[in-house]
């Protein structure tokens, strides 16, 4: 299995390793099985089927207002499932409405993909080696983080922006 493979697998199995974590916990998918074989490089996962998801559940009311109720509703389960998920110490480092699955019409987050799991106390400060996220989705603070945690100097220097690829 080629290294680029086994990097691939191995954010899978990080992604299996929180969802069992956070089995059984509402607003979040549910995974009912999974085999990591890395030797072959397979992975088989059985996971809670959905509807659709916010973003294109959002992209078919174009141009129409949204329901204040429907806000209420979704919003709240949103926070709910974030608030899930940090209490068991994760962050998911990709929130955004594609990540949203509307199962059995409740809002259930997704997509642990690039998930982190936060060993210290000091949950403020959550580096990592690489800028990771949807960039239009990300907080300002991870978007402007060098790979070392420190903050970019002057990040509307264009030579920042190219270093840092920031935009």
């Amino acid at each position: 299995v080629a290294k680029k493979d086994l990097a691939t697998i191995s954010s899978y199995a990080n992604e299996i390793k929180l969802l069992m974590r956070l089995r059984g916990k509402p607003h979040i998918v549910q995974l009912f099985d999974a085999e990591v074989r890395e030797d072959a490089g397979i992975i088989h996962v059985v996971m809670e089927f959905g509807d659709i998801d916010l973003a294109r559940l959002l992209s078919r009311g174009r141009g129409k207002p949204v329901n204040t109720n429907f806000l209420r509703l979704y919003w709240q389960q949103m926070l709910e499932a974030v608030h899930t998920i940090h209490e068991e110490r994760i962050v998911h480092g990709d929130l955004k409405p594609a990540n949203f699955l509307l199962v059995e019409g409740a809002l259930k987050l997704i997509d642990f993909g690039i998930a982190k799991a936060i060993q210290s106390d000091d949950t403020t400060n959550i580096v990592r080696d690489t800028q990771v996220g949807t960039p239009n989705y990300m907080s300002p603070e991870a978007l402007l983080c060098a790979p070392d945690g420190s903050a970019v100097q002057n990040p509307s220097d264009p030579n920042n922006r190219k270093k840092y690829k920031l935009g």
